[in-house]
């Protein structure tokens, strides 16, 4: 019988009317902010300045009574557009977390504040494409722009190696490769709708 075969890639979106994407892009390259935001992260320690490839900082991280802390290195920071960063832990490489930020701009029947879309209680599919809309509609002659917020997570755990860094994964963090893309589904959902709460201007 055939083994099932591990899903590597998970994709999430939500959109924030009426923000800039140099602002979003602002707030999630402020790495520190992650603590605020992520169901997980309970704190970041980056040195100062603004982050650019090459960067590094250190993530620490809780799940219930599991704590664990991770290493990470910037490799894609443009302004207003994307930011990148690879995981590891003990010099193994386990995952690769981007953003991207995309500028639209859309006409409905609505006055540009659908509180679904900011708030991020939309449904996003969880696989490449998922987009957490809130179901706004496309009516009407309401001009409306905003920034897509894009999260990607990519499992970097292969090659020589990954073996150990999955037995790793399941001691500290307590889940199986297999519950990672739950939590991390949830997580990023979770991230980007607080994210959009706090980026979505205010009347």
């Amino acid at each position: 019988m055939a083994g099932t075969v591990r899903q590597r890639s998970l994709t999430e979106s939500i959109r924030v009317p009426g923000a800039d994407p140099g602002a979003l892009y602002g707030l999630v390259a402020e790495v520190r902010n992650m603590g605020r935001w992520s169901p997980e992260c309970r704190g970041v320690w980056a040195p100062g300045g603004a982050p650019r490839a090459g960067s590094r900082f250190v993530g620490f991280n809780r799940r219930g009574p599991f704590v664990w802390f991770t290493t990470c290195r910037v490799v894609e920071a443009v302004p207003g557009e994307a930011f990148v960063f690879d995981v590891g832990v003990f010099g193994l490489p386990i995952a690769r977390w981007g953003y991207r930020f995309d500028a639209y701009e859309e006409s409905d029947g609505t006055d540009g504040t659908d509180g679904r879309e900011a708030d991020g209680t939309g449904t996003g599919s969880g696989e490449p494409g998922g987009d957490q809309t809130g179901g706004a509609g496309t009516s009407g002659a309401g001009a409306r722009s905003g920034t897509r917020v894009t999260e990607t997570w990519r499992d970097l755990r292969t090659g020589r190696g990954s073996g150990f860094a999955v037995l790793l994964g399941r001691v500290f963090t307590g889940a199986s490769p297999e519950r990672r893309i739950a939590l991390n589904r949830a997580g990023m959902r979770t991230t980007l709708a607080r994210l959009a709460r706090e980026a979505a201007p205010r009347a």
